[in-house]
């Protein structure tokens, strides 16, 4: 019997593709191959299906061990913007079988192929306040989420790749609405996920990679990583966090090098040499489990890695014990004892605080929450039971969303 992906991953470095976006325009890609959905490169999975699998095939050729489906932006929400929102079973199953076809023609019985179908971000912003950014509910993302999952893996894919995530909230629906629909198709394929980092080291709302990382395992993810947004210099921080402290494989998939504006036009500025001794180092000190490119990188880009990387012992998967507040991750074997929690954000246990929240006092309840911080506290604990009425997961959905932006603890969620 082959391989499975969940297989080579125990014991071997799995290199992905390269890019997508930039390569395929570097191939010719003209406004007509769009047909009527002008922009939407996932269309191209129906429209130009022969130039998807030249993609494909280009970066098998180049050695690569998976490829990843053209379904970045295959959400409901993203094709909302091109009138296909219900098109999103056919495009994201279509877009996994050929893939499939290409890793199948390049598969041996001592080197398969693998089939990753990824799943980008759909431009809203879950954990904000923003009226327009945030106006989505877990649940409604997890639900988009799960539809898209359904096409992919109905098409055969191996793995299942939440990137590029920015908002770890919805990043978290994204896994379970992913692990919702393989438990419907009754499969056990491996969850990938990988935050983007800006310049800062920071996930867009301010999280940094330990909470990333404590939230990602928490959900089940089977590898945790990073992708686009900076190239692997810039990276090398989060991933040596990630390769002493995360329990799963880590991942890192960046771009070759941060974008430059050349003539009018974005350029990445790292060849495939360059990209490749870098990665090979990394491959070496951090013992990745799963390398390849993101924006600008080529099927040249992933042979040089491929032929550079020496190096691919596993790690010894850490013991840490990580919890997390919306912006940090804490190790809990590592915090001074005793751990002191904040309890005045508990209506059970402060009146003040059950008045409060039956007269609608929000911002009252997180500056309590704030106070607490400032006084030591390690963690706070959020309960919102009322007797007076039957509302608390409204509440507690409401607060935690509140006290999450506002302190940087982490919240225990206290409820009946």
């Amino acid at each position: 019997m082959a391989k499975t992906f969940r297989d080579k991953l125990k014991t071997e470095l799995v290199f992905l593709d390269g890019a997508f976006g930039t390569y395929i325009h570097a191939l010719g890609l003209s406004d007509k191959d769009f047909g009527a959905h002008p922009g939407c490169m996932e269309h191209l999975v129906l429209s130009r299906p022969d130039l998807i699998a030249k993609v494909h095939a280009d970066y098998l050729e180049a050695g690569a061990d998976a490829v990843e489906t053209d379904t970045f932006g295959a959400s409901a929400l993203k094709l909302a913007e091109y009138g296909l929102a219900a098109s999103v079973y056919e495009i994201n199953k279509a877009a996994a079988e050929l893939a499939r076809r290409e890793a199948d023609k390049f598969s041996t019985s001592l080197n398969p192929r693998y089939v990753v179908g990824t799943m980008g971000p759909t431009g809203k912003l879950p954990s904000s306040t923003d009226p327009a950014l945030g106006n989505i509910t877990y649940d409604e993302l997890k639900k988009i989420f799960h539809d898209q999952a359904l096409g992919i893996i109905d098409g055969g894919s191996d793995a299942l790749l939440v990137e590029t995530g920015q908002d770890l909230l919805e990043m978290k629906a994204a896994a379970n609405g992913a692990k919702e629909a393989m438990r419907e198709r009754g499969k056990d394929l491996v969850l990938m996920a990988q935050c983007t980092l800006a310049n800062n080291g920071r996930m867009l709302l301010g999280t940094e990679i330990s909470a990333a990382m404590a939230a990602l395992v928490g959900v089940g993810a089977d590898v945790i990583g990073l992708n686009c947004s900076m190239g692997p210099a810039e990276m090398e921080g989060a991933v040596k966090f990630l390769s002493e402290s995360c329990p799963v494989y880590i991942s890192c998939v960046p771009n070759a090098g941060l974008p430059e504006n050349v003539d009018g036009k974005v350029a990445y500025p790292l060849s495939p040499a360059e990209m490749a001794a870098i990665m090979a180092r990394f491959a070496r000190l951090y013992h990745l489990d799963v390398m390849g490119g993101c924006c600008g990188t080529t099927p040249e880009h992933i042979a040089m890695m491929k032929k550079a990387v020496i190096s691919t012992r596993k790690r010894m998967a850490p013991k840490y014990v990580f919890f997390a507040s919306a912006y940090r991750g804490f190790d809990m074997g590592m915090m001074k004892r005793p751990i002191k929690v904040g309890e005045r954000i508990n209506t059970q246990g402060s009146r003040k605080m059950k008045d409060m929240l039956l007269a609608g006092d929000i911002d009252g309840i997180v500056e309590l929450g704030k106070s607490q911080q400032r006084a030591g506290a390690d963690i706070l604990d959020v309960c919102a039971v009322l007797t007076e009425r039957q509302t608390e997961k409204k509440d507690a959905v409401m607060l935690v969303n509140r006290l999450a932006e506002s302190v940087s603890v982490p919240l225990m969620i206290d409820s009946t």
